[in-house]
């Protein structure tokens, strides 16, 4: 997703566009670990990042790097005073309200301070999430530079729900599709691993009985393509970068 969403965004210069677009990614990670708190992390530095596109489109003149501004509130309000005939409105009131919203919820919820008997860490991960994947949406349509069916094909990727795929507990790891064959297995169970992970263990977590056969028939195709790097004398295996854009890609498939 990553190629598609600076290609859509293009127009945003590519100081604030990497930053945004990874904070967002990682926070996409976080929901999928079902890690709300990194999840609320991540997305307290896109609200950060997302005003300076504001501030930045609004001024006329982008920052050279993110920043985040001394109160987020009268920050955020100061872009409701723009012109009305200048500016569109996602720009003076609905993103800058919104980072409002979420960047309150950041705070002062359980996310950023323990508290209270009930935990909303979910409930509050997942409006983080959505809120995030609107800012984004709404940017490819102020600012997309590629063709418009493809910025369409952005916003609608954004609008795909994503439902859990990978269970993971006291050591225990397991992607929730029977119909993965094991080397799809093999790079998503990487994927929730740090990208690294013995091969015994893998082997284990993907269910696959006999090491001489999963060594042979997964591991070296895998090995050859360059999705992992399988080291024999260590018995490990590294995911690679293009690893971990097919497990992006299979995780997706499977959310639908």
């Amino acid at each position: 997703m990553t190629t598609d969403i600076s290609i859509a965004l293009g127009n945003i210069p590519s100081q604030i566009r990497g930053p945004l677009i990874s904070e967002y990614e990682e926070a996409l990670r976080a929901s999928l670990h079902s890690d709300w708190e990194k999840l609320g992390l991540k997305a307290g530095k896109f609200c950060e990042i997302a005003y300076c596109v504001c501030h930045g489109f609004s001024s006329g003149t982008y920052a050279a790097s993110p920043f985040k501004p001394k109160d987020m509130r009268s920050a955020c309000a100061d872009l409701e005073k723009l012109p009305q005939n200048a500016f569109p409105r996602a720009v003076r009131i609905q993103i800058p309200r919104l980072l409002i919203a979420l960047y309150e919820m950041r705070n002062n919820r359980a996310i950023g301070h323990a508290g209270g008997d009930l935990e909303p860490n979910q409930m509050d991960g997942l409006l983080f999430l959505q809120g995030m994947k609107w800012i984004l949406a709404e940017f490819v349509r102020m600012f997309y530079s590629c063709d418009i069916n493809s910025a369409q094909q952005v916003v609608d990727s954004l609008a795909t729900r994503w439902n859990p795929v990978f269970w993971e507990k006291d050591g225990k790891k397991v992607l929730l599709h029977q119909n993965a064959t094991a080397a799809e297995r093999t790079v998503i169970t990487l994927y929730f691993s740090d990208l690294k992970a013995p091969r015994i263990d893998v082997q284990r977590w993907v269910e696959y009985a006999n090491a001489t056969d999963y060594k042979r028939k997964v591991l070296k195709p895998l090995h050859s393509k360059r999705p992992i790097f399988f080291d024999n004398r260590s018995d490990a295996i590294d995911l690679l970068p293009p690893g971990i854009s097919w497990a992006e890609q299979l995780l997706r498939k499977l959310a639908k």
